[in-house]
């Protein structure tokens, strides 16, 4: 049976976004790295759309550069 979203949990948009924000500020990721999307979205067990979702987030907010 699918899991389904509770209240308080992370999205996998939110998830991430928080583990790359993390990777980020601990400088793991280096100014002007490329991040592709489907690598970082193997990477992290998930599809493509949320990972997609967390870069334009963190774009918005000044964290990566697109």
């Amino acid at each position: 049976m699918p899991k389904t979203f509770v209240e308080g949990e992370e999205t996998l948009a939110q998830q991430a976004k928080r583990h790359l924000r993390e990777r980020i500020l601990e400088g793991r990721l280096r100014p002007g790295q490329r991040l592709p999307l489907r690598p970082l979205a193997q990477e992290l067990g998930m599809s493509m759309a949320p990972v997609g979702e967390a870069l334009r987030d963190l774009a918005q907010e000044g964290l990566l550069e697109t």
